[in-house]
């Protein structure tokens, strides 16, 4: 996620010791990268639903239910909140993607092999 980005990217450039480009760093610990950014057009339904899952604590189909869940409810405020949330991370995911200088990241790899937009999903 957008915000955990940073501080993995600070943790390898501390491994590196010198100042190297964030993608360059991920390289060097991964190997070739390619990149997928996936996002859900409907940015409430999305919040909604993270609202849910932190007031049921339930997240996923196989997986068991944490305890401290209680029945999910309307909470206007939780929701706005999450909204401005999930619009932050986009902007910060679509910021990484430009790269620096608009170029970095574009072209979808840590090689440059460009993937091909497909139906509403865009490989990057």
């Amino acid at each position: 996620m957008a915000e955990t980005l940073p501080k993995l990217i600070g943790d390898l450039a501390e491994d590196a010791g010198s100042a190297v480009a964030d993608l360059d760093l991920l390289s060097a610990r991964s190997g070739r990268l390619k990149f997928v950014h996936l996002r859900r057009l409907d940015v409430v339904a999305q919040a909604v639903s993270w609202a849910k899952a932190l007031q049921t604590h339930y997240w996923h189909p196989d997986e068991a239910v944490k305890p401290g869940g209680r029945h999910p409810h309307y909470d206007e405020d939780l929701i706005g909140r999450l909204v401005g949330a999930i619009e932050k991370f986009e902007a910060d995911w679509s910021r990484w993607f430009a790269g620096p200088s608009g170029s970095a990241r574009a072209g979808g790899s840590a090689t440059g092999d460009r993937a091909p937009a497909t139906g509403r999903f865009r490989a990057r």
